[in-house]
């Protein structure tokens, strides 16, 4: 788009809005509105996971879905979707993105350097949404904190034309607690809770929310906030999560007829810093626990000092090989070499590392009647600082901010006897903007060199760039503009046959710097800018039985930015006009509800392809899954309720990938390796010519759990998952064994009070976490063993 397009765009869409609300008087005259009934206290989520009624159902049920922006049942939903409830969230034990696998199907997250960022949907990374608005990219920056939400709900697959483009797994929504706020405003009593929670290894958690209405004038409103301070478990040595949450949300009614709701959360985290896990990898070790402890017979760091300067690195010839070259630099002395068994609790770690993240988060809606719907204009900012250093030499600063407007209609009305029409339209802007620092481009990082056992020595740290001054290898900044339209409709004929589908068409104007030491692919120093448009589209078609069953069917195509682990489009994939990549879905199934809706189940079969570039190479890889997913949600009665969830899945990786390789695959004894780093594409080894197969990503994952409340107060769940086997990708990889992790909670409710307590891996089993990037090979994170954590709660 040029200059003056973008101006004339921008002023369209706010004359839309501005034309759109001072119309809408005008409908709401006519058409007249009763006033909502009053609804519960702040324990509207209900108590209990199992209780039916007339005031609320069991919160295992699933609840409608914004997954096509259409608020719709997930039963009429022609998407594999599935909500999460603040309920299952306590008593199911998740505190973390990873713990979801427990509740839905599909989301087995891998490691990306230990930090539970963003979900793996679908063998993905996925987006991460806040009120159906794209967040800033969170791949390993900072633990996003699930219970600080109301409710999450997780679509597998594409994104709905009405969200934009997105990627080819899929999306977690997450919906913040003050959103309450708009309750209080429409009668709700006034509420609160205070918790207290405290755990081994250190845990502990204290929050407090409040909500009331309140009266502006003449006009009803309402307010909530909520509070948060956590220290999440310290189990690994050296990692020290803790943060600190803020949020509040306001909704008001205003002159006119119109609505306003507006939040804000600030979020402060640190003390979890990346981390790679184990090095120095075996099959003994991940089997056994047999850790090869020794130092290596000639030291990179100067007599005296504290850590290795790239000076240092220079000097000996550099530490990055793509042969198997070794020498003393790279070999341990036989003199200190000795197997230890190796603590469950020790990674790598150094006294440099840190990692500090602070969002902040604001929204604002103005919503009014017009006609059979409701039109919002709506406006979303999300902005993230965050630095971060690991002692194996790599460093990251990320200054990244996304904003975004949207004006959307969305009606459900009758145009016919047999027809019934719901559907939502819209214009919108998003600017991304990002600033982003990293420290690995030049080599100057090694895996193996620590001796875990030991710890880290001057002769393991790599260039502690926040302590020596030096430069960043890569120095990114770059700018999308992005200018949009969608429509997208669902249409129920003859009170059975839906059609459900939309299109959306998107215009990027891109531009991008590197000002760091060096590119691979471009010049430095170089603004590259590039425009490039779009069209999104789904389509799907099912059928409402009188049985409570409905088969749909449902085809897209999508496309997704290609970014950094902050949002960053690099200026290489700006100068070749390569930095949108599409992503397609194919994807059948049926979903039934049953006895009342107390019974809920859903089964999907899907096809997805991705195409993305490598950051170091350029290369293009394409990625195409296929699985089948099965998810059940039973009510049985008021004291008992299942839930289960499957996923089979295999990926396909086409093409070459770059990959950080043990010295075992270059043909090297690892004693004399495990002093440098080895690299390679996977296609120089056997049978990899064309691709290889993600085998990051488990075959099988299944999950089942129960709920027993017992009616005087007690109440428990228990239940576990199956995990299969995983491994890197090359041939003789390392396999980490299949696992069963049980997990389970205990609660009794005296009064106002609730007392409980959550435990996590009930049977202290030892596994291991893939790692999910170019060190798949190499290292691999352990997971927590047996952790507790007991909880307070009163309600006012």
């Amino acid at each position: 788009m040029t200059v003056k397009t973008r101006e004339i765009y921008r002023a369209g869409l706010l004359a839309c809005a501005l034309a759109s609300f001072t119309a809408s008087p005008l409908w709401a005259q006519s058409a007249g509105s009763a006033a909502p009934a009053p609804e519960e206290a702040l324990d509207d989520e209900p108590n209990v996971l199992v209780v039916t009624g007339a005031r609320n159902k069991s919160a295992i049920l699933p609840t409608e879905t914004s997954a096509l922006g259409l608020d719709m049942s997930q039963l009429e939903t022609p998407r594999a979707t599935s909500t999460v409830s603040l309920a299952m969230i306590d008593q199911y034990s998740l505190t973390t993105v990873r713990d979801l696998i427990a509740v839905t199907p599909g989301v087995f997250t891998a490691s990306f350097y230990g930090v539970d960022g963003t979900v793996n949907i679908r063998g993905e990374y996925a987006d991460n949404f806040f009120r159906g608005f794209k967040r800033v990219e969170n791949q390993g920056t900072y633990v996003t904190p699930i219970e600080s939400f109301l409710g999450l709900d997780i679509v597998r697959g594409i994104a709905s034309p009405a969200y934009g483009t997105g990627r080819a797994g899929g999306y977690m929504n997450t919906t913040p607690r003050v959103d309450r706020s708009d309750r209080f405003r429409r009668g709700q009593a006034a509420a609160g809770e205070v918790v207290a929670s405290v755990g081994t290894y250190d845990y502990y958690r204290a929050s407090a929310e409040y909500g009331t209405p309140i009266k502006l004038g003449a006009y009803d409103a309402g307010i909530d906030v909520y509070v948060e301070k956590a220290q999440f478990s310290q189990y690994f040595h050296g990692i020290e999560p803790r943060h600190t949450l803020g949020q509040i949300g306001f909704s008001t009614d205003l002159p006119g007829g119109f609505t306003l709701n507006a939040g804000l959360q600030y979020y402060d985290a640190s003390g979890m810093q990346g981390t790679v896990g184990i090095n120095r990898m075996t099959q003994d070790l991940i089997d056994n626990r047999n850790y090869v402890s020794g130092s290596f017979l000639a030291q990179i760091a100067q007599p005296g000092a504290a850590y290795i300067n790239p000076a240092d690195i220079v000097a000996i010839g550099g530490v990055t090989k793509y042969f198997g070259a070794a020498n003393a630099y790279s070999t341990i002395d036989p003199a200190t070499m000795q197997t230890v068994k190796l603590g469950r609790r020790t990674i790598i770690t150094s006294p440099y590392d840190f990692g500090d993240s602070e969002t902040t988060t604001a929204y604002v809606d103005l919503i009014h009647d017009l006609g059979p719907g409701t039109i919002k204009l709506q406006g979303f900012l999300d902005d993230l600082n965050a630095d971060s250093y690991n002692g194996y030499g790599f460093a990251k600063q990320l200054r990244d901010r996304a904003e975004e407007l949207r004006l959307s209609y969305q009606a459900k009305f009758d145009p016919a006897p047999w027809l019934s029409a719901n559907i939502v339209t819209g214009l919108g802007y998003r600017r991304y903007e990002a600033d982003e620092g990293y420290v690995f481009a030049r080599g100057y990082l090694v895996l193996d060199r620590q001796d875990i056992s030991v710890g880290a020595t001057a002769d393991s740290i790599f260039n502690p760039v926040y302590v020596n001054g030096q430069p960043f290898d890569q120095y990114y900044h770059s700018t999308v503009d992005g200018y949009g339209a969608f429509l997208n409709a669902d249409l129920k004929l003859f009170g059975g046959l839906k059609l459900t589908g939309g299109i959306r068409y998107d215009d990027y104007d891109v531009e991008s710097i590197n000002t760091g030491l060096l590119d691979y692919s471009v010049a430095l120093n170089r603004l590259y800018e590039a425009s490039e448009d779009a069209t999104s589209w789904s389509a799907s078609i099912s059928y409402v039985t009188p049985w409570g069953i409905v088969p749909y069917f449902t085809k897209g195509r999508s496309y997704a930015l290609e970014t950094l682990q902050g949002g960053a489009v690099t200026p290489g994939n700006v100068a070749n006009n390569t930095f949108l990549s599409p992503t397609k879905l194919t994807e059948g199934g049926v979903k039934g509800s049953f006895f009342d809706d107390r019974l809920f189940v859903s089964a999907s079969v899907y096809r997805q392809q991705r195409r993305q570039s490598e950051l170091l190479t350029g290369n293009f890889v394409g990625a195409t899954t296929r699985g089948v997913e099965a998810e059940l949600r039973w009510a049985v009665n008021r004291h008992f309720g299942l839930s289960a969830v499957a996923t089979r899945q295999k990926t396909r990786i086409a093409g070459s990938s770059f990959l950080v390789v043990t010295p075992d695959d270059v043909g090297l004894d690892p004693l004399r390796g495990w002093g440098f780093v080895y690299q390679a594409a996977s296609a120089s080894y056997a049978g990899l010519a064309t691709g290889y197969v993600d085998r990051t990503q488990p075959r099988y994952v299944f999950g089942l759990f129960g709920n027993y409340e017992a009616g005087n107060g007690f109440g428990v769940t228990l239940g576990g998952n199956y995990v299969d086997t995983t491994s890197g990708h090359l041939p003789g990889a390392i396999r980490y064994p299949d696992y069963v992790l049980m997990r389970g909670s205990l609660h009794y409710d005296v009064g106002r009070y609730r007392f409980a307590i959550n435990v996590n891996n009930i049977l202290d089993k030892r596994y291991y976490i893939p790692q999910r990037s170019t060190d798949t090979e190499s290292v691999a994170m352990p997971g927590e063993g047996r952790t507790a954590i007991l909880k307070v709660t009163a309600r006012f």
